[in-house]
């Protein structure tokens, strides 16, 4: 519904490129889209999971969900990600697929936003963000989430790289 909390419901959608290497240089990490609390003990991230591209759900310091797509994320090569979360109900959807809904997850406490690494700074990226969506009362269907991530155009290849923190 709107006006939902973030830590209730959300969808998020980025598209960047790695830099540095593709997808299986530092296998876990490089995030290019966090919301996060005071800590990283609560987190929504999309990163490189195990040397592919997916997302991530940690609330009270316990992971709760890592759906991904699974396949290398080449460097320099745009990727078109979302993650949708709710209480037992979390999908992740890159480049037009969806991966494997997970449905036992507790939501975590969100309060932060970072582009290219987490809110405080501490975990860097290397990615180029282009741009970034966040919905408080947008859920979509598996479906929905092809749709968010298919890649429609070619994009600038302009170079900016930052970590930027936002709080909510």
């Amino acid at each position: 519904p709107e006006g939902t909390a973030l830590s209730t419901q959300g969808t998020m959608v980025v598209e960047f490129s790695f830099l540095g290497g593709d997808s299986t240089v530092t296998t876990s990490g490089r995030p290019a889209l966090v919301i996060d609390g005071s800590s990283g003990a609560e987190r929504a991230w999309i990163y490189n999971n195990a040397g592919a591209v997916g997302g991530f759900i940690r609330a009270g310091s316990v992971s709760q969900a890592t759906p991904l797509v699974a396949g290398t994320a080449a460097v320099g090569v745009v990727q078109k990600c979302a993650l949708t979360w709710k209480a037992n109900d979390v999908q992740f959807a890159r480049n037009g697929s969806h991966g494997t809904r997970d449905v036992a997850a507790t939501m975590p406490a969100l309060t932060a936003i970072g582009i290219g690494s987490d809110s405080a700074g501490a975990v860097s990226g290397n990615v180029i963000v282009y741009g970034w969506t966040i919905y408080d009362d947008h859920y979509p269907t598996d479906a929905g989430m092809d749709a968010l991530t298919t890649p429609t155009t070619t994009r600038n290849q302009s170079r900016l790289t930052l970590g930027l923190g936002l709080g909510l």
